[in-house]
């Protein structure tokens, strides 16, 4: 019998990396490395937050918390019921 407090992950790994990141790039012109300001061409309507400010060591512990809520809310708010939201990490 399986315990009914089971949590699924929430996570998947992609298969073919390269059939997101693709794409992924076409449409962002994505750059990444220190001193690249922006790394993404951003499309009309987009709205950038500078989180540096949160990280670096100045705020307390419940703005990075309040950040993390925020982002996570933003996050489940742009797709649809089942939709996957493909998270891409260009540094790993």
């Amino acid at each position: 019998m399986e315990s009914a407090n089971k949590v699924e992950s929430a996570w998947e790994e992609i298969d073919d990396y390269e059939s997101v990141w693709t794409p992924f790039d076409q449409a962002f012109r994505f750059q990444a490395g220190p001193g690249v300001r922006s790394g993404i061409k951003e499309p009309a309507g987009s709205v950038t937050y500078g989180l540096k400010e949160a990280w670096s060591g100045k705020s307390s512990d419940w703005v990075m918390h309040a950040v993390n809520a925020l982002v996570v809310w933003g996050l489940a708010r742009s797709v649809d019921g089942d939709d996957p939201l493909i998270v891409l990490d260009w540094q790993h």
